[in-house]
């Protein structure tokens, strides 16, 4: 139905292959709204059947999750052309919600202006009508409830947030990705270790069905690892990004953990596990961007075809960084630098 990234095998028994977001954003920009409101619902409905297409129904939308400017006008022309389309709203809703958080940017909250606030409000604001829009009109919407879940972590809402997983996994139990957005939010918003395993061992009977809702205990331990490491205690931190291995190879624990070994100059470790990440999540920026790096620094200590395969590949990973989000100033940077220490390695242009 649409482009696909990624190998043809399974993971905690999901395909691994998943949508093209970028081919998703070329669909949009070219104007071909039948299309996506086709593509879009067959997955919407394809979820409540079966949990494992997840990654795909939530990789397309995924697609619109960035504040590129070029795509707000095709967004507002396919809701005003077709302002039924469920679809429609629910892109608009993910696309506003990436912009808001671009207006506060990534600085602590003593160093963000009010102004920067107020842009991310009134972008929230519309978010949020058109998330309500979409619900009137599907009040059954995988995708909205997970928005719903996601646009409560601005104000530190775990009842709210509680609320509308409840009620979103009445259509689908067996999602893990509903699930670890609650639990995105118990990480990041007040909740606690123990709120974490509470929640992760309420969930652990799905997992008879669907393995993969194993690692959600496994996150605990990926926190740990970081507070430990912050500590200087990196015997500690190493065993707790083990321990949370162990409840699944998931593709967040081998990103987590590679990035650990790259900052303790243990490359080639890091660009195992980078590498073991991206068959898992292709599409992650933020993998492509780390694994640039550990390649850029494992060429400047190679020698000959070695040191040509690792710039090259550094390269590639960065450029596809950037295409995927071009609005993350990290990427950007890292970009900038590459094209200035190793132009002679910059991809064909296409």
């Amino acid at each position: 139905m649409l482009p696909v990234v990624g190998s043809q095998t399974e993971n905690f028994g999901y395909p691994t292959q998943t949508i093209d977001r970028l081919a998703v954003r070329q669909v949009l920009l070219a104007r071909a709204y039948d299309a996506l409101d086709r593509v879009l619902a067959a997955y919407g409905d394809s979820v409540k059947r079966d949990y494992r297409v997840e990654y795909r129904l939530f990789d397309a939308y995924g697609a619109f999750g960035v504040a590129i400017p070029s795509l707000e006008p095709r967004l507002n022309e396919w809701v005003q052309l077709r302002p039924k389309s469920v679809a429609a709203l629910l892109a608009r809703s993910t696309f506003y919600r990436a912009a808001g958080w671009n207006a506060r940017g990534t600085a602590r909250s003593r160093e963000t202006t009010s102004q920067q606030f107020q842009r991310m409000d009134s972008f929230f604001q519309r978010a949020a009508a058109d998330l309500d829009s979409a619900r009137r009109l599907d009040p059954k919407s995988i995708v909205a409830y997970r928005l719903m879940i996601d646009m409560v972590a601005s104000r530190a809402d775990l009842k709210t947030s509680r609320e509308m997983l409840g009620e979103a996994l009445k259509i689908q139990p067996y999602s893990f990705l509903l699930r670890l957005a609650h639990m995105a939010n118990l990480r990041r918003w007040g909740g606690s270790y123990e709120a974490m395993e509470d929640f992760a061992d309420e969930s652990a009977p799905y997992a008879k069905r669907n393995p993969r809702i194993k690692a959600l205990k496994g996150f605990v331990d990926m926190d740990r690892a970081e507070d430990f490491e912050a500590q200087d205690r990196k015997g500690d931190a190493i065993e707790a990004h083990q321990r949370a291995l162990r409840f699944g190879d998931y593709w967040e624990f081998r990103y987590q953990r590679g990035k650990y070994y790259s900052r303790s100059d243990l490359e080639e470790d890091a660009l195992q596990d980078f590498n073991t990440a991206l068959l898992q999540h292709p599409q992650s920026d933020d993998v492509l961007s780390y694994r640039a790096r550990v390649e850029y620094e494992l060429a400047r200590h190679a020698f000959g075809e070695a040191k040509d395969v690792y710039f090259s590949q550094a390269f590639r990973d960065i450029e596809l960084a950037v295409a995927i989000d071009p609005t993350d100033e990290g990427h950007l940077t890292d970009l900038a630098f590459y094209r200035k220490n190793i132009p002679e390695y910059a991809p064909p242009q296409q």
